[in-house]
């Protein structure tokens, strides 16, 4: 019985098991890098949304603050004049985007949509207002939102 020490190839067992390895790992990279693709996505699309609300505040204190009072829907201030409160008279409604008035949109870069909301008298607080911005995103499928709250 002789044995041969000297193969000239690899067999198609081992090709067939190197390739599989190999599609492992590529799968494992392809699938961490597009999560954190996805998390910085979200963590940018966060950071330009406090943008905006931050905004939105200092729009509201050197402006002429709506007096919560007679203010009793939601509102913003429109971008093209920070002097200017925008509201639809009740027809604002905080949950449905396709409801805010479009001064209420802003787009930074012409990227995602930030829906604007301001809420007088937050949580039956007088004097008090929570500043919301709102935004689909595609990173991930739920509504996002960033909420500060002013108290003059």
């Amino acid at each position: 019985m002789t044995f041969r020490t000297n193969s000239i190839g690899d067999t198609m067992v081992e090709v067939l098991i190197v390739m599989s390895v190999v599609a492992a790992v590529l799968a494992g990279a392809y699938v961490a890098s597009n999560r954190n693709l996805r998390i910085s996505q979200a963590v940018q699309e966060r950071g330009e949304s406090l943008k905006v609300a931050q905004g939105q505040l200092e729009a509201l204190k050197a402006g002429p603050v709506p007096d919560p009072a007679t203010q009793t829907t939601y509102f913003c201030i429109a971008k093209n004049n920070p002097k200017a409160t925008v509201s639809e008279n009740g027809s604002f409604s905080i949950n449905n985007f396709s409801t805010y008035p479009s001064k209420c949109e802003i787009s930074p870069q012409g990227g995602t949509a930030y829906y604007i909301a301001i809420q007088p008298n937050y949580n039956g607080i007088s004097g008090t207002y929570a500043i919301t911005s709102r935004w689909d995103s595609p990173a991930f499928p739920d509504q996002n939102e960033v909420k500060l709250v002013y108290r003059p």
